[in-house]
């Protein structure tokens, strides 16, 4: 039913395993197939109006799953829209929205109250290094059970994240004298990164645009270096490029030799299996010579 929803519409699914690799999560990911017009309308039209039978199993499957501000592969989802129509059709007890791409990225709208959890990580667009895990809470209304549910995990050892255990015992007072050797450092870089953030550059509202266009520029060079962009509609767009090399022998290759082509040639990106890389934008123009380098290295690693 979902892949005939996709074939009306002209989009592909891809399996969550090549979504998210490894990870224990699983998501929709809707990608315009090559060749094709984009639709005009946007994704959450594009639910409403094909069936009510549809919509509602694709608005089942997000009830069952969290929903993705962002992809890895550089889709926007409409969260907030999404959150609304599925409140309106069903009942919608808890929302988790996984921001782990969306964080410093895209604009983030939690004051709406469209979820009660909103993930993310530091290491990421914030571009702190170390791995840090953060947790925002979107609705008043869920922070006491929010609360007191991790507590009781932190106690239990199901969230066995030291810094997570140090932290709590800290602000609850429960220092319990065998806490073992804990790593500060993600929180001193976060606080550096996130001090950057506020006082350098654009804000991510204002940086979206310019990352837009860079991923828009990358795309055509890369159409005249081998390469097949990958694009979503114009209205889910963001700083990630996903390309798709055109040579046979380059998709047969493995993604390690791929990504080592690509860093042995100045470039670091994340490549997958099928001759597919994924190239995160900057939050500036480009310099002089960077879009010239870039587009030397697509050519011979075409």
């Amino acid at each position: 039913m979902v892949n005939a929803f996709c074939e009306r519409f002209r989009y592909n699914i891809l399996p969550p395993k090549f979504l998210h690799g490894n990870t224990w999560s699983t998501s929709i990911l809707l990608l315009p197939e090559r060749g094709k017009t984009q639709p005009q309308r946007t994704l959450v039209e594009q639910f409403q109006s094909f069936s009510s039978y549809f919509f509602h199993i694709l608005i089942q499957l997000f009830r069952e799953h969290f929903l993705s501000a962002v992809s890895n592969l550089g889709v926007r989802l409409p969260v907030e829209r999404i959150v609304r129509a599925a409140r309106a059709t069903s009942a919608v007890r808890f929302v988790v929205v996984d921001g782990a791409q969306a964080f410093c990225h895209v604009p983030v709208h939690l004051d709406e109250g469209c979820c009660d959890l909103y993930l993310a990580g530091c290491h990421k667009w914030l571009g702190a290094c170390h791995p840090l895990g953060i947790a925002v809470l979107g609705r008043r209304e869920s922070r006491a059970f929010i609360e007191a549910a991790a507590a009781v995990l932190v106690r239990r050892g199901v969230l066995d994240d030291p810094l997570l255990r140090f932290s709590y015992q800290l602000e609850a007072g429960l220092l319990d004298g065998t806490t073992e050797t804990v790593g500060l450092a993600p929180l001193f870089s976060c606080q550096g990164a996130a001090t950057d953030a506020l006082g350098k550059g654009p804000p991510a509202r204002a940086a979206l645009p310019c990352r837009v266009r860079n991923a828009a520029a990358t795309a055509d060079l890369a159409l005249a270096s081998g390469w097949c962009p990958l694009l979503p509609p114009p209205e889910s767009r963001t700083g990630i490029l996903l390309l798709q090399a055109e040579r046979a022998r380059t998709r047969q290759a493995g993604a390690d030799a791929l990504r080592s082509a690509f860093y042995s040639r100045g470039v670091a990106l994340t490549a997958y299996e099928a001759g597919r890389i994924r190239l995160s934008m900057p939050r500036r123009p480009w310099r002089p010579g960077e879009a010239e380098h870039l587009c030397r290295a697509l050519r011979a690693a075409a």
